[in-house]
């Protein structure tokens, strides 16, 4: 059955929700229609909706030009974050480092699983890569 609804307002605010089987019409004071709007009119906006956040998001993206290297070289890591305004990356050894575009050198051969994290404005992302090294 089809819906439909009118809307009246004089001393008070009704509507009438009608359909084939039956009317039904509802009222409430003046004072609710005001409240209802006044409520409506003036809810702030939140400033992290959806769009906001994903526009606003970092984008991680990090390369290893010297990937393979030996042990003795400082592995570059290469940031193409993007939106970003703090890095922490974990680099698969117990090391850190908050530098945007770090270097590293590895004690020991290996493989080890690289964390990029960006941040920015309450938002996070993160990149992983593997990087290898041999003895040098």
């Amino acid at each position: 059955s089809k819906m439909k609804t009118f809307f009246n307002i004089s001393n008070t605010f009704s509507f009438l929700t009608s359909t084939a089987e039956k009317n039904t019409k509802k009222q409430f004071p003046p004072f609710f229609l005001f409240v209802s709007l006044f409520l409506m009119s003036f809810t702030p906006a939140k400033k992290t909706n959806a769009k906001y956040i994903l526009d606003n998001c970092p984008t991680t993206s990090f390369s290893v030009p010297n990937n393979g290297a030996v042990t003795t070289t400082p592995i570059i890591f290469a940031n193409q974050t993007i939106n970003a305004s703090s890095y922490h990356w974990d680099f698969g050894d117990g090391n850190f480092s908050c530098t945007e575009s770090p270097t590293h050198t590895y004690a020991n051969a290996g493989t080890y699983t690289v964390t990029l994290r960006a941040f920015f404005d309450g938002c996070e992302h993160s990149s992983i890569i593997v990087v290898d090294t041999v003895i040098g």
